[in-house]
């Protein structure tokens, strides 16, 4: 039952991959294009020197930065989900503990009483 409860859970939740890929291909268009466009609006022809090449990609820098604090952002929602779950689930066992106490205390129970009644049944047994 906490299966079931967890995959309607699971299919509520808004799909991740999707919007990852995506973003992965828009970062992975920038990164090839971003020489092209410095070349375009900064009018370098060529870079001339490692500090004019690794300058081109300054902006994309910053939006890997960008990018590592979103994905920070979703680890951290998506592991407050996984708490919330792992709660539930949790006091689901507690639960279900609670009421294999109660049987084993009605075994417990039904236990002694049947050693009671088949010590007493011996005694009269013996007597006769």
């Amino acid at each position: 039952m906490a299966e079931l409860e967890h995959g309607k859970a699971a299919a509520a939740e808004p799909r991740i991959w999707p919007v990852a890929i995506s973003a992965g291909l828009v970062v992975f268009i920038l990164v090839l294009s971003t020489p092209l466009i410095v070349e375009r609006f900064y009018g370098y022809p060529k870079p001339d020197g490692a500090g004019d090449f690794g300058g081109q990609f300054g902006a994309i820098n910053a939006l890997f930065s960008g990018l590592a604090f979103v994905g920070v952002i979703a680890a951290l929602i998506l592991q407050k989900r996984e708490l919330a779950l792992q709660r539930q689930e949790l006091e689901q066992t507690r639960e279900e503990l609670r009421g294999q106490k109660e049987q084993l205390e009605a075994q417990n129970r039904t236990f002694r009483q049947q050693t009671f009644e088949n010590t007493f049944f011996q005694l009269v047994a013996v007597t006769q």
